[in-house]
């Protein structure tokens, strides 16, 4: 529209500007460029049009790294150089892009030049860019004196930014290193600035120390208006590398590294950041001396229990240092070596301590927090340590009770919310985990970050229709993210914040190769053609209605980004313990082989839906009915497609095996939930559904020989081996009670496995039947045809003989499948059953960590859990008669 309408008008500014912003929306940096230049010649005197087309090159050179140094970024460099020589440069942001251009050139040398320039008097928005810029700038081209000196200098004009004491101590170690090695030529030291041994590092470090106690001391106003951590961290940094540099006097240097830690928890140990400084320098301790810090500092507070009883904290400082010590504790592994008597003594102690603190937060509003909200944390970690210990489900129970709890006290502490999620989640109650997730008030990019909280259980758990919505909602967050992304740009070029392009560029790039947004594409996917249908023309005209090409996969596996954020909830959990990082690298990869296996199980069920279609005609031609692939204008047969589409849903299988040896573990209260990959492999439902794919391919194969004229005993027909179990004997296995009593009358366990394995056997029944009923319409012309013969069985061909009783057979399984999973499911959540079964997760204990329970908040929970589960039993019911009708209109 806006081309027609520069045709007419080409000295129109205006629509040269919409434009320009039109290119911007769609990511064509030429014609950005083309008309910004356009722009330029219209309005000289308006540089902002000449630094658009600048940027355009730029981003022209992002786009294509092969021609970015060879071509676009030299042309933009001339063009800028080109404005500066005549003078024409006005802008701070004119200034920015020609840094963005030579740093993209690796030209540092020249950058430095421009910061030392006059061009750096327009650089006034940030006073510290430049500054910050330049060491940057000195690092890249390794000048570690220069760089060390420049370092000291932002640490004394702000010494509590972190980031320059790290950069700091690595260009000290660096110049350390040099000197030892005795490498001529490796660095000038001629700056006799530079801190270029331990020693000077160490003096360096304790100058600050010590400016920063005389400044609280004295009379005048201190430099920053709160205590600064900088320096103390400085040094415990410093003890830290020390000793992974193996430094025979590392715990020499400074003194003893105990003290250095005490001195720290005695400066900020009633701050909230105090654990996440402490818990890094945990190796600078034995595990002697853990104990001993924890001991002695607890004495130090006064509020340990005296003859029996607990000596309450007097004040909140009291209170969060207590707290970090407990954290502290379970971070050294304290509690893991707790015998479960103790721990649930130091979760009474904490309850006590919880209880009593709430007089605290009398005070605050509904929305803040309660200062002892972390008590109830550390406690619920502990119910959960000898739940999974003693493998009793009492003890989960009781922690969602206490957890309820607290919200009242605290409605909008969202890490009691997502540990309640966890827990409902883990006992397969969805619906309370809705519900908590909703009072989050998730929006926008969260959807992205911290969708996957209840994504990963809704399915799981059976609860198909807050499914639909769920995945809605997430995929219309991620339809809009192309516009709100088009829009940052449009006002990035406007307002000249040109270094912000590239990051909203890379922005939106990570958002449409966001894991979350496939999972919930593929899963949207498969759950509209299972689950709505209970004929074989339904199914036929849901899939009819999707835009999908089963010949592409849609999703860039290579490029899929982990946008989840996996430190949302906090934990105290040590390192040799849990490590958060190969965590989340063992689940990303089981996360892509589980939606590997959805997109190709979503994509066999299209193209076998359509094998089975009659054509537009009317004729049933399924063979030749193609499909068109763009990419090289050859129509490709269904059957081909779906053959080696069934090829690689093989191999998926054979390497999600091997990834499933190594599978993750939920005996941890963490946030990053285990995907349905373990329970998919052990019921061998792969296997299964690559059989049912052989039946229509045979099916289809025998169709198109009696079409050609081919003798049907040419033919082969080898159904792969059946697994050793029936889908019948799957069924009959899983009818379990939600709650088993076990070891006698002393532990209780959730069987949260019977519900996930019922949907599992729901789902896959249901892709079964589809399938089927693609057999079946390729059958029934050969059967009417046979009718009409008259011929006798004994007359038919063994072949197809073979086709029709394995149709049979699988469809005569599928039914009787049916019949038992809806049987299965429906004795153990029957409303009475299920409220009796529940009842038995209540504890009688002496302690008082379970007599401080309000029986109406119990019932409560009871109630959210019998519902959420029959809820599961209702969908999967409706599921399971919707296919059942389906599979009687199968029938020869």
């Amino acid at each position: 529209m806006y081309e027609n309408a520069y045709k007419k008008k080409p000295d129109s500014e205006e629509i040269l500007n919409a434009l320009f912003m039109a290119y911007v929306r769609i990511g064509n940096y030429k014609k950005q460029q083309q008309v910004a230049m356009a722009l330029h010649k219209l309005r000289p005197q308006k540089n902002p049009y000449y630094f658009w087309a600048v940027m355009s090159i730029v981003m022209q050179a992002y786009e294509n790294e092969n021609l970015a140094n060879s071509m676009f970024l030299p042309l933009a460099g001339k063009m800028v150089e080109k404005f500066i020589n005549e003078g024409r440069l006005e802008a701070e942001a004119e200034v920015r892009i020609y840094l963005i251009i030579l740093q993209s050139m690796a030209k540092f040398e020249e950058a430095l030049k421009v910061l030392k320039g006059p061009l750096s008097e327009k650089l006034v928005s940030e006073p510290d860019f430049p500054s910050f810029l330049e060491v940057e700038l000195l690092t890249k081209l390794e000048l570690w004196t220069t760089v060390n000196t420049a370092y000291k200098r932002l640490i004394e004009s702000n010494p509590d930014s972190w980031q320059c004491y790290k950069e700091y101590l690595r260009s000290s170690f660096i110049l350390i290193d040099a000197h030892s090695n005795a490498e001529e030529g490796v660095v000038n030291c001629s700056d006799t600035a530079a801190d270029d041994t331990v020693e000077r590092v160490v003096e360096f470090l304790s100058t600050m120390v010590r400016r920063d106690r005389d400044s609280r001391e004295s009379a005048t106003p201190p430099q920053l208006p709160y205590p600064i951590r900088g320096p103390y961290l400085g040094r415990l940094e410093l003890l830290r590398i020390l000793k992974d540099r193996n430094d025979v006097n590392w715990n020499k240097v400074l003194g003893n590294p105990l003290e250095l830690i005490c001195q720290y928890y005695d400066q900020f140990g009633d701050k909230p950041c105090c654990f996440s400084d402490l818990q890094l320098y945990a190796a600078l301790l034995s595990e002697s001396e853990k104990q001993q810090m924890i001991t002695e500092l607890l004495a130090k507070l006064g509020i340990q229990s005296q003859d029996g009883q607990i000596v309450m904290a007097t004040d909140i400082k009291v209170i969060q240092r207590h707290i970090l010590l407990i954290q502290l504790s379970r971070y050294y592994g304290f509690h893991r070596q707790m015998e479960t008597d103790k721990c649930l003594s130091l979760a009474e102690e904490l309850l006590r301590r919880y209880t009593d603190g709430l007089k605290f937060g009398e005070s605050l509003t509904s929305t803040d927090q309660q200062y002892v909200d972390s008590y109830m944390l550390l406690l619920i970690h502990l119910l959960h340590d000898v739940a999974v210990s003693t493998k009793n489900d009492q003890y989960i129970w009781h922690a969602l009770v206490l957890l309820e709890m607290s919200l009242t006290k605290s409605p909008t502490n969202s890490q009691l919310k997502l540990l309640a999620i966890q827990l409902y989640a883990q006992i397969g109650a969805f619906m309370p985990c809705y519900n908590l997730y909703e009072s989050l008030e998730i929006k926008h990019i969260q959807h992205d970050t911290l969708g996957y909280v209840v994504c990963n259980h809704v399915l799981r758990l059976g609860h198909l229709s807050v499914a639909h919505t769920i995945f809605d909602n997430t995929l219309r967050f991620f339809a809009s993210v192309h516009k709100d992304t088009s829009d940052y740009l449009i006002s990035c070029y406007k307002y000249g914040s040109f270094p912000k392009v590239q990051e909203f560029v890379q922005f939106r790039h990570r958002l449409q190769n966001s894991l979350q947004f496939a999972i919930c594409t593929a899963e949207k996917l498969l759950l509209d053609i299972i689950s709505n249908a209970s004929s074989h023309q339904m199914t036929v005209d849901i899939i009819n209605g999707m835009d999908i090409d089963p010949m592409t996969e849609q999703t860039d596996f290579k490029s899929l980004c982990d946008n989840r954020d996996d430190s949302i909830v906090f934990s105290c959990e040590p390192n040799k313990v849990v490590d958060k990082k190969e965590l989340k690298q063992k689940s990303f990869l089981e996360e892509k082989a589980w939606l590997h296996i959805r997109n190709l199980t979503a994509r066999c069920l299209v193209t076998a839906v359509r094998l089975g279609s009659p054509l537009a005609g009317g004729t049933t031609a399924p063979e030749s009915a193609a499909i068109r692939n763009g990419s090289d204008a050859k129509t490709v047969k269904l059957r081909d497609v779906l053959v080696r589409l069934r090829g690689e849903l093989a191999q998926c299988l054979t390497d999600s095996r091997q990834l499933n040896k190594s599978q993750m573990t939920n005996d941890l209260c963490l946030d990053l939930y285990r995907t349905r990959l373990s329970a998919f492999m052990r019921l061998d439902l792969g296997d299964r559904f690559l059989i049912v794919l052989d039946l229509l391919l045979s099916s289809e194969l025998h169709q198109n020989s009696q079409q050609d004229g081919q003798k049907a005993a040419s033919i082969s027909f080898s159904p792969a081996q059946k697994p050793a179990k029936s889908l019948s004997s799957l069924t009959q296995e899983n009818r379990k009670p939600m709650v088993m009593v076990c070891g006698g009358e002393e532990r209780r366990q959730i069987v949260v496995e019977m519900l996930e394995n019922s949907v599992l056997l729901a789902e896959h029944i249901s892709q079964v039947t589809i399938v089927l009923g693609a057999c079946h319409e390729i059958l029934k012309p050969i059967k009417a045809s046979l009718n009409k013969k008259g011929k006798k069985k004994k007359e038919m061909d063994p072949v197809m003989v073979s086709v029709f009783e394995s149709y049979d057979s699988f469809l005569s399984e599928t039914l009787s499948a049916v019949g038992d999973l809806q049987e299965a499911f429906s004795e153990p959540l029957t409303g009475d059953n299920l409220a009796f079964q529940l009842d038995a997760l209540k504890i009688e204990n002496s302690n008082l960590l379970f007599q401080h329970v309000d029986d109406t908040l119990e019932s409560s929970i009871r109630k959210k859990v019998t519902a959420s589960y029959q809820t599961t039993a209702a969908e999967i019911k409706t599921l399971l008669d919707r296919k059942l009708r389906y599979l009687e209109n199968l029938k020869f």
